[in-house]
C-alpha cells in the first residue's frame, strides 16, 4: 500500500486503473474523494478524533480503577493483596497480547472491525468482573479485558494516520497521547473514591462498562473506515457488480490472505520490525519506561502520599491531578509546536522530515527525569506536600512529551505499516506497564523509606534519585508478615510506666477516657449495635495505632487483621453496655487497663465512651479520635452496604513516635541537657504545696475514678470570654485561676498558706511537620508540661495574669528538643527514687483549645440525617489523692469535668468543687458575688 498523502498510479475518468493494469482499482490521484483525508469534513474529522481518543481513555482508565479497589478485593474475597496487583498487571499484560492479533488485524480486515469487535467484547468483559465471587474470575476476565481492550492503544494511531494530514496528525496525536496517560491517572483517583465510598469495588468494573458504551456507540456511528487498502476493495467488489468487469480488483485481492499466510506474515510482522528496525527498537524501549512508569508512580504515589503521609487513600490519588495538568500542558507545548514551527515548515514548501518531530522530545526528555528528581527530593514528610504534589506536573508533562512525539516520529516513518510498528512498542511498554507494578509494590514494602526512588535510572540509564531517608525508617518496620513493629518513645515509656505502676490495682494511671453523648434525627437513637462495630473497625482502618499493643519484649506492635483477628479485636474492643442502670460514670469506674483502646456504647444515654492508655493519645487526640469516629459513624448510618476495607493498607497510617517525628538526637547537647534539667526541676514544686482535705487514712486502698461536670450556658460563657479578653489574658488562664482558688478553698485549714503548683501543658502538634499537626495523628501522644507555682497570696486577678504569661510564651524551640531528655531522665530518676510520700493533693488542671475544630458539632448521614454531637467530656483514670479539672468551650458552652478516685471523694463534693470554681469565674470576671 502506498502513503495516504503519496501519488500512486491513477485510475482513469472512470475510475478504473488505467496504469500497468486497466483491471487495478487505484486511488485516482491525491484528491480522490476515496481518500479519507479528502472525504471526511473537518468537523468530523475531529470528532472522530475526539471518540477515538475518549475510546482509549476508557481502556486505560479500566486499567488503573482496579488498582485502588485491589485492597477492597483482596478484603472482600479472601485473596492477598498480590493477586490483585495481578489483575491490574495481568489487564495491561492483555494489552501486549491483544496487539499481536490486533494490530495484524486492522491491515487485513481494516480498522473499524477489529476495533469494535474488541471493543464490545472488553464492554461485556466487565460484566463477569463487576459479578465476581472468586479471585480467579476477576484474574481470568480482566485479561480478556485487557486483550480486548487493546485494540484502542494499538489501532487508534493507525487510524489517525488515515484520515488526518501531517500537521493535523500532530495535534491529534497529542489528543491520543493524552488521553492514554491521562486514564490511568483519573482512574486510579476513581478507584480511590469508590473505595472510600458506599458503592464499593464492583462499581470499578460498571463504571468501566458504561464509560465504554457511552464512548463506543457514538464513536461507532461517527468513526467510517479508513484503511485505504479495505475501501480499494470495497470499491472493486461494488465496481465488479457494477460493470459486470469480474477482472477489477484491488492491489489486496491479488495476495489472498489464508490462515498460514496471516500467521507467517502478519502475525510475525511486529516482532520482525523489532528486530529488524534499531530506530523502533530504541524509540520503543525508551518510550516503554516512560510507560511503565505510569504505573510504578501509583505505588510511589501510595507509598509517598498514604504511607509515609498518612493521606487517605482517596487523598493520596488526589496528587495524580498535577500529572494529569502536566499531561495537558505537555499536548499544549507540542500542539502549538506542531501548529506554529512545524506547520510554518509545511507551508514554506521546504523539506518536512520525520525528525522534525523530535525537538519537543529533547525538551520533555529533560522536563522528565527533572520531575521525578524533585519528587524524591521533596518526598520527606518534614516537607510540604505541595512541591512533591507540583513535581508531578513535571512528571507528566515529561512523559507526554516523549510518548507523544515518539509516536508521532513512528508514524511518519511507518506510515504503510504504521499499526504493526505501533504494536510493537504497545506490545513492549504493555509488558513492562504489567510487570512494574509487580516489582513495585515488594520493593517498596522492602526496601522501606531508606530506599532509593530509582525510577529515572530504569527509564533513562544515568539520572538515579535518591528517595529521601528520615526518622521514620527507625520506627515502624515490617517484622514478619501482617506484623509491624516500632520501639516506644521516650515520652511514651515514660507515661507508660506511671500508668503500669497501678497494674497491682487493675488500674492504669492516667489511661485517657473520653466520651461524647449523640443525637441522630430524625431517630433520635442508634440502636442497631452493627452500626457501631462497622463505625467503630473503619476508625481502627484511618487509625490503625488504636489497635497497636506493648509486647513483652517491651516493643509496640501491630497485627493486620484476617477475618478471624478482626473478630478477635472486635471481641476485646467494643462492647455494647444494654443495662440501664450503668451509665457512663459507673461504667468509666469499672473500666480495667485493656492492651487496645476500646470503646463502649451506652444506647439508653444516646453515649459512647472511648478509653486508651496515655501513652496511645492525649486529650486532643482522644477529641480527634471522637471526631473521626462519629465521621465513620454517619458513613455507616443509612449505608445499604457493608464497608468492604483493604486491610494491610492501612499500616501506612501507623503514628510514629514524638521523638522519631521531630529527630530528636539520641545523645543530648549541653544546651537541651540544661534545659531538660531545668524543666525536670520543676517537679520539686510540688513538694509543700497547698491540698485538698482528705481522709487521713493511708491503709484506705483507691477505688473507681469518677467524674462531676458542670456547663455554663453560652450566653455566660460568651460573658466571660469577653470579660477575660478586656482583662487582658483569655479564658483558660482564668479558670486555672478560678481552680486554684477551689483548691484553697478546700484545703485543710493548714494548708491555706501554702503556694498552688499546678501543670502547664502544651500542645506540641502546630509544632509538627505534616501530617502530623493534623487530626490524622490523632493517636500518637504529643503533649508536654512543667510544674508552676503561684503564691498564697495572689489574687485571682493574679493568678490569672501569671498562668496567662506562661501559655502566652507556648512552645519554645528549647521545650520542644529537651522532650527527648527530658523524658528519659524523669524515667530514670522514677525507676530508682526511693518510694515518696504522696503529694497533697491539689487539683491538676488540663484543657483543650478550639474544641469546635476538632469536634464537628453536628454532620449529615449516609442516610439523609443529622449526627449531632451534643455533649463531650475528657478525663483521666487516677488512683491518687490528686483530682484533675479538664475543661474546654464545646457548642459555645464552657464544660468543667472533675476527675477523682471515689475511695477519698464523693460526687457531692466534687460537684461543689466546681460550683466554686464557677463562682470564682463569675465574681473574679464579672464581679458578681
Amino acid at each position: 500500500m502506498s502513503s495516504p498523502t503519496a501519488t500512486t498510479p491513477l485510475l482513469g475518468s472512470d475510475n478504473r486503473g488505467n496504469g500497468s493494469r486497466d483491471d487495478l482499482v487505484e486511488l485516482t490521484g491525491p484528491n480522490d474523494c476515496l481518500n479519507p483525508q479528502n472525504s471526511m469534513s473537518p468537523a468530523r474529522k475531529w470528532l472522530s478524533a475526539l471518540l477515538l481518543g475518549a475510546m482509549t481513555f476508557s481502556a486505560t482508565f479500566s486499567s488503573a480503577v482496579f488498582a485502588a479497589v485491589g485492597p477492597g478485593v483482596a478484603q472482600e474475597l479472601g485473596a492477598t493483596p498480590e493477586q490483585m496487583t495481578l489483575a491490574t498487571s495481568l489487564f495491561v499484560l492483555g494489552f501486549a497480547a491483544g496487539p499481536v492479533i490486533m494490530s495484524p488485524a486492522s491491515e487485513l480486515y481494516g480498522r473499524k472491525l477489529p476495533l469494535f469487535v474488541g471493543y464490545v467484547a472488553f464492554v461485556v468483559s466487565q460484566v463477569p468482573v463487576a459479578r465476581a465471587h472468586d479471585a480467579q474470575t476477576i484474574l481470568i476476565w480482566r485479561f480478556v479485558g485487557g486483550v480486548a481492550s487493546s485494540g484502542s492503544p494499538a489501532i487508534v494511531g493507525g487510524y489517525l494516520a488515515d484520515f488526518l494530514r501531517p500537521v493535523e496528525r500532530g495535534v491529534a496525536v497529542a489528543i491520543f497521547a493524552a488521553t492514554t496517560l491521562i486514564g490511568p491517572s483519573i482512574g486510579a483517583i476513581v478507584g480511590a473514591a469508590l473505595l472510600d465510598s458506599p458503592l464499593g469495588w464492583r462499581w470499578a468494573a460498571w463504571l468501566s462498562m458504561v464509560l465504554g458504551v457511552a464512548f463506543g456507540l457514538p464513536a461507532y456511528a461517527v468513526v467510517p473506515e479508513t484503511y485505504l487498502p479495505v475501501l480499494l476493495t470495497r470499491k472493486a467488489r461494488k465496481l465488479r457488480f457494477e460493470t459486470r468487469k469480474w477482472a477489477l480488483h484491488s492491489k489486496a485481492e491479488e495476495s489472498p490472505v489464508t490462515l498460514g499466510t496471516f500467521a507467517t506474515k502478519y502475525l510475525t510482522r511486529p516482532f520482525a520490525m523489532l528486530a529488524q528496525e534499531p530506530i523502533l527498537v530504541l524509540m520503543t524501549l525508551y518510550v516503554s519506561f516512560t510507560f511503565g512508569m505510569i504505573y510504578c508512580i501509583f505505588v510511589a504515589y501510595t507509598f509517598s502520599f498514604v504511607r509515609e503521609r498518612h493521606f487517605t487513600q482517596l487523598h493520596g490519588a488526589l496528587p495524580l491531578l498535577a500529572i494529569v495538568m502536566g499531561i495537558i500542558l505537555g499536548s499544549f507545548y507540542v500542539s502549538r509546536y506542531t501548529l506554529t514551527v512545524y506547520s510554518r515548515k509545511v507551508r514554506n514548501g521546504g523539506p518536512v522530515t520525520p525528525e522534525d518531530r523530535l525537538p519537543p522530545m529533547i525538551v520533555g526528555g529533560a522536563i522528565l527525569p527533572l520531575g521525578l528528581f524533585c519528587f524524591a527530593a521533596t518526598s520527606s514528610p518534614d516537607v510540604s506536600a505541595w512541591p512533591q504534589i507540583l513535581s508531578g506536573g513535571l512528571i507528566g508533562a515529561g512523559i507526554q512529551i516523549v510518548t507523544l512525539q515518539s509516536l508521532a516520529y513512528v508514524l511518519d516513518i511507518y506510515t504503510v505499516n504504521a499499526n504493526s510498528a505501533i504494536a510493537g512498542t504497545v506490545i513492549v511498554r504493555s509488558i513492562l506497564g504489567g510487570f512494574l507494578p509487580l516489582l513495585a509494590v515488594p520493593m517498596y514494602g522492602q526496601l522501606g523509606q531508606d530506599a532509593f526512588f530509582a525510577a529515572t535510572s530504569w527509564c533513562l540509564g544515568m539520572e538515579t534519585q535518591i528517595k529521601m531517608a528520615d526518622g521514620l525508617a527507625k520506627q515502624w518496620h515490617q517484622a514478619s508478615p501482617g506484623v509491624w513493629e516500632r520501639s516506644f518513645g521516650e515520652n511514651e515509656q515514660f507515661i507508660k510506666f506511671i500508668g503500669d505502676r497501678a497494674h497491682p490495682f487493675s488500674r492504669e494511671q492516667w489511661s485517657v477516657t473520653a466520651t461524647a453523648t449523640y443525637k441522630l434525627e430524625p431517630l433520635g437513637r442508634i440502636v442497631d449495635a452493627q452500626v457501631f462495630r462497622e463505625a467503630w473497625k473503619l476508625l481502627r482502618f484511618r487509625h490503625p495505632s488504636i489497635a497497636a499493643r506493648d509486647t513483652e519484649d517491651g516493643k509496640l506492635q501491630y497485627h493486620v487483621p484476617d477475618a478471624e483477628g478482626l473478630t478477635r479485636w472486635l471481641e476485646k474492643s467494643f462492647f455494647v453496655v444494654e443495662d440501664t442502670t450503668i451509665d457512663a460514670n459507673g461504667l468509666i469506674a469499672g473500666l480495667k487497663p485493656s492492651p487496645v483502646a476500646t470503646i463502649h456504647h451506652l444506647p439508653h444515654f444516646c453515649k459512647v465512651v472511648l478509653h486508651t492508655a496515655h501513652w496511645r493519645t492525649d486529650g486532643y487526640g482522644a477529641f480527634q479520635l471522637i471526631d473521626a469516629f462519629f465521621a465513620s459513624l454517619a458513613t455507616v448510618v443509612g449505608s445499604s452496604s457493608n464497608s468492604s476495607l483493604a486491610w494491610g493498607s492501612e499500616v501506612n497510617r501507623l503514628v510514629p513516635s514524638l521523638e522519631s517525628i521531630l529527630r530528636l538526637p539520641a545523645e543530648a547537647s549541653p544546651e537541651v541537657d540544661a534545659a531538660a534539667k531545668g524543666w525536670l526541676a520543676t517537679g520539686m514544686l510540688v513538694s509543700g504545696t497547698v491540698g485538698l482535705e482528705t481522709p487521713n487514712n493511708p491503709t484506705i486502698r483507691p477505688g473507681g475514678t469518677k467524674y462531676a461536670q458542670l456547663t455554663i450556658s453560652p450566653e455566660d460563657t460568651k460573658k466571660l470570654e469577653a470579660a477575660s479578653h478586656d482583662h487582658g489574658f483569655s479564658l483558660h488562664s482564668a479558670v486555672h485561676a478560678a481552680v486554684a482558688g477551689a483548691t484553697y478553698a478546700h484545703a485543710a485549714p493548714g494548708d491555706r498558706e501554702k503556694h498552688y503548683t499546678s501543670t502547664i501543658r502544651l500542645n506540641l502538634r502546630p509544632q509538627l511537620p505534616q501530617p502530623y499537626d493534623s487530626p490524622k495523628a490523632a493517636s500518637g501522644l504529643f503533649t508536654g508540661g512543667f510544674l508552676h507555682k503561684v503564691p498564697a497570696c495572689y489574687s485571682f486577678l493574679q493568678n490569672s495574669q501569671a498562668f496567662e504569661a506562661e501559655y502566652a510564651a507556648g512552645v519554645s524551640d528549647e521545650f520542644v528538643q529537651s522532650r527527648r531528655h527530658f523524658a528519659k531522665m524523669a524515667l530514670e530518676r522514677l525507676r530508682t527514687a526511693p518510694p515518696q510520700p504522696p503529694a497533697n493533693s491539689n487539683i491538676d488542671v488540663s484543657f483543650v483549645r478550639h474544641v469546635d475544630s476538632i469536634v464537628t458539632a453536628a454532620r449529615g448521614t449516609s442516610g439523609g440525617g443529622t449526627l449531632e454531637v451534643v455533649e463531650l467530656g475528657l478525663g483521666v483514670e487516677t488512683l491518687t489523692r490528686q483530682p484533675y479539672c479538664f475543661f474546654w468551650v464545646f457548642r459555645g458552652m464552657l464544660q468543667l469535668y472533675l476527675w477523682f478516685n471515689e475511695a477519698y471523694y464523693d460526687g457531692n463534693k466534687a460537684q461543689r468543687i466546681l460550683e466554686v470554681i464557677r463562682d470564682d469565674l463569675v465574681k473574679g470576671l464579672l464581679g458578681i458575688p
